[in-house]
């Protein structure tokens, strides 16, 4: 994004040099790319500011959703062409419900165990109050929609709330992305892969909701790998 220029300070006992911005190097997105790119990052590039900028601490709420389609894609050229449909479907009712309430899909993997989605509430650019209610309203709707489609066997989301790194991860020449990292980002990841077919979030989620307690039940303990133990809290409308 902008070019560095070492100088030398002559008059100090140890001379040392160091990097000084000395002018700006505006680098334009192509129109082609910009909606696979988050607006933070477009935001931060088109202001000239370098990628060095994006990275700071965070407190957002992180969702993992994990759907098992009914047709393995692998099996036939037919059932890539049915898979690829409801992946579809997937991805425009999951961004239906999450862009009202300010949600963002940062990353969508597909792995053996099925299709796998990350979605950030309270980005940079993006603050509200209450990300935690946001992100439990929108996993719930997503749920609901998806289970009235009957596209998919089982569908697991994983909900935290907390502090993470939020900035550019990976090499600097070759390949980076604008991602969420830290204990609550694997914590999510463990309750989606840990309780199939719930809705599970952690206790600072619960305690920053504000739906009706009723509809969260406190689980018992559990030791999650990387995490240690703790106690997680199921959502359901029908508790």
């Amino acid at each position: 994004i902008y070019k560095q220029e070492n100088i030398n300070y002559k008059n100090l006992q140890y001379p040392i040099n160091l990097p000084v911005r000395k002018s700006l190097e505006i680098v334009s997105i192509p129109k082609e790319i910009e909606t696979f790119i988050s607006p933070v990052v477009i935001s931060k590039v088109n202001n000239g500011e370098g990628i060095d900028y994006l990275s700071e601490i965070v407190r957002v709420s992180i969702v993992f959703i994990n759907l098992v389609l009914k047709t393995d894609p692998s099996s036939s050229i037919d059932n890539m062409d049915s898979s690829m449909k409801s992946l579809q479907a997937v991805f425009d009712i999951v961004q239906q419900h999450i862009h009202p309430l300010k949600g963002h899909i940062n990353k969508i993997f597909m792995f053996d165990k099925g299709c796998t989605f990350l979605i950030i509430f309270g980005m940079p650019g993006f603050k509200c109050q209450d990300a935690a209610n946001h992100a439990v309203i929108a996993a719930t709707r997503v749920k609901e929609t998806i289970d009235q489609l009957d596209i998919s066997d089982e569908i697991s989301i994983g909900i935290t709330t907390g502090k993470v790194f939020c900035g550019v991860v990976g090499h600097e020449s070759y390949r980076h992305e604008y991602t969420v990292i830290g204990r609550k980002t694997n914590m999510a990841a463990r309750f989606m892969t840990n309780y199939c077919g719930k809705i599970i979030c952690d206790k600072d989620t619960f305690c920053n909701c504000k739906l009706k307690r009723s509809n969260f039940a406190n689980l018992h303990p559990i030791n999650l790998k990387g995490i240690g133990l703790v106690s997680p809290y199921q959502y359901s409308r029908d508790i």
